[in-house]
């Protein structure tokens, strides 16, 4: 069988993330969205994603320390926090508010290493578009289990997503 580049798994470091790192994080988050969400997201949405913006958001998030930011770097980074939706508060307080890969970085266990990082203790929710099947395989693999689809909206464009459920 031949070699696939992509499934091999390279030691990576995977740690909680500091202040330090809020430029590394928005980094890798416009340009995973910009990698994952091309054909699925308008390109003049994923055109206007702003790593300086982005670094402003995380520089805050990291110094109020309210939620638990883990990162892979070069490759990834996930947060975790409490729930934000009134809705699921009671039987989910917790909520995966993101998880982001870089393609390069993708079917090597990063995304379970971030995950396992994270250890949630109590029952998690995380929202996933529908249409972006890789990440609805992944958080079906890790224990996913579908709550609903809605309809929501990213920066004025309507969206539809799954909202998933995890147990501890």
């Amino acid at each position: 069988m031949p070699h696939d580049p992509c499934m091999t798994r390279l030691p990576v470091e995977i740690r909680p993330a500091r202040p330090k790192d809020a430029a590394e994080i928005a980094r890798i988050h416009v340009q995973a969205w910009q990698e994952s969400y091309r054909g699925l997201l308008p390109d003049d949405l994923l055109a206007r994603q702003d790593v300086s913006a982005r670094q402003k958001i995380w520089e805050q998030a990291l110094e109020q320390g309210q939620t638990r930011i883990v990162i892979a770097p070069g490759a990834g980074f996930a947060q975790l926090g409490p729930q934000r939706e009134a809705e699921f508060a009671a039987d989910w307080p917790l909520e995966l508010w993101a998880m982001y890969l870089l393609d390069d970085a993708k079917r090597r266990g990063i995304g379970r290493a971030l995950w396992a990082a994270l250890a949630p203790q109590k029952p998690m929710t995380c929202c996933v578009l529908i249409t972006n099947l890789p990440a609805i395989a992944f958080y079906e693999a890790i224990g996913g289990r579908r709550l609903l689809t809605r309809d929501e909206e990213i920066a004025g464009t309507p969206i539809r997503e799954h909202v998933n459920g995890f147990a501890p």
